[in-house]
C-alpha cells in the first residue's frame, strides 16, 4: 500500500506493489490451507472417544504429582486436597428425610437400613410429623486407622468390595483402613477453622471411608458446588492456609469458613455413603493413572506405592 501511494504514477513501481499484494494473499491462503489440513488430520487421529486425547490445539493443564523424599515435608505441607487420614477422627452425623407413604404416614425403614448397613446408629427425629428424618451417627475409630487391610468381608473396605481398583484392590483396602479404619467417619485433621484459627468444634471438610475432601473435589459430588458453601481464606490450597499443626507438624486446621451449612451437610452426606464414596475415590484413582496420589500420606505410611 505504501509503495502504491509513493509510486507517483510509475508503471513499474505500481506493478511491483500489486505483485507484492498478490504474493501476500497467496501466502496467506497457503498458511490457512495448511492449518485446515493439519487440523482435520489431527482431529481424525485424536478426536475419537477411544483415545480421549481431547483437542490437539488446546493446552490442557493438569495437576502434577509432587516428588516427595522427606516424610516430614509431606506431613507438614500437604495442602492440595491430598488426604492425610483421620488423625483423630470424630463422630460424623448425616440426616435423611423419611419417605411419605399412603395418607401421609412416614416410612423411615430404608433410611434406617442404609444407616445400619454402613455401621451407623440410626435415630428417628419425630418432632415434626410432616418432616420425619433419620439422623445417622458414625462412631469414631482409632487414631489414624491401621496399615492392615480390612479382614472383615462384610466391611465395605474389604478388598472383595473394591473391584473398581482392579489388581490393586488389597492396596486400596489398606488405604481405606488407614484413612478411616473402615468406617464412614469425619476427619479430625481436615477442619475449617476460619482465618482466626479457632478449631474448637470446627467443621471437617473430609469424611467417609476414603476421606473425600469435599472442598477439593466438590465437582465430583452431585449437588455440591465448592464456591457456594465455603470461603477460602488464603492461597495455600483449596482449603486456604494452615492455621494449626499437631506435634508431628501435620496441619490439622485450615483457614476456610463454611458459609452455607445446608449445602455443606449435603456435600458431607455423600462421604458417608459407601457407593458414592467409592465412586469418587475411583475417579481420583483413575485420573492419576491408577495411582494412590490423593492418599499419598497414608500410602507412604503404609509402604503402598502411589
Amino acid at each position: 500500500g505504501f509503495k502504491i501511494v509513493t509510486a507517483n504514477g510509475n508503471p513499474g513501481a505500481l506493478k511491483e506493489a500489486k505483485g507484492m499484494i498478490v504474493n501476500v494473499a497467496i501466502g496467506f491462503a497457503i498458511v490457512l490451507g495448511a492449518w485446515i489440513l493439519i487440523d482435520t488430520g489431527m482431529k481424525v487421529l485424536l478426536g475419537g472417544e477411544e483415545t480421549q486425547a481431547g483437542p490437539w490445539n488446546v493446552v490442557q493443564c493438569v495437576e502434577q504429582p509432587v516428588a516427595i523424599t522427606d516424610p516430614g515435608f509431606l506431613e507438614g505441607l500437604v495442602s492440595d486436597g491430598t488426604s492425610i487420614g483421620m488423625a483423630g477422627g470424630d463422630n460424623l452425623s448425616s440426616q435423611a428425610f423419611c419417605d411419605v407413604g399412603m395418607g401421609g404416614t412416614p416410612n423411615c425403614s430404608s433410611q434406617i437400613d442404609a444407616c445400619s448397613d454402613g455401621g451407623g446408629n440410626a435415630t428417628v427425629n419425630s418432632d415434626d410429623p410432616a418432616n420425619y428424618f433419620v439422623t445417622c451417627t458414625y462412631a469414631p475409630t482409632g487414631n489414624s486407622g491401621s496399615c492392615a487391610p480390612i479382614s472383615d468381608a462384610s466391611n465395605p473396605c474389604h478388598s472383595s468390595n473394591l473391584s473398581m481398583f482392579g489388581s490393586r484392590a488389597v492396596e486400596a483396602s489398606i488405604i481405606c483402613s488407614k484413612e478411616s479404619g473402615g468406617s464412614p467417619v469425619r476427619s479430625g485433621s481436615d477442619l475449617c477453622c476460619g482465618p482466626g484459627g479457632n478449631c474448637s468444634g470446627a467443621p471437617s471438610f473430609s469424611g467417609g471411608f476414603f476421606q473425600i475432601n469435599v472442598l477439593a473435589h466438590a465437582d465430583k459430588i452431585p449437588g455440591c458446588s465448592a464456591g457456594a458453601f465455603y470461603e477460602r481464606n488464603g492461597t495455600a490450597g483449596p482449603q486456604g492456609n494452615c492455621v494449626r499443626r499437631n506435634g508431628e507438624g501435620i496441619c490439622t486446621g485450615w483457614s476456610c469458613t463454611i458459609t452455607d451449612q445446608r449445602m455443606y451437610n449435603n456435600c458431607m452426606k455423600v462421604t458417608t455413603d459407601s457407593n458414592l464414596n467409592f465412586q469418587i475415590a475411583e475417579q481420583l484413582y483413575r485420573a492419576r493413572g491408577q495411582k494412590f496420589n490423593d492418599w499419598s500420606w497414608s500410602a507412604k505410611r503404609c509402604n503402598v506405592t502411589f
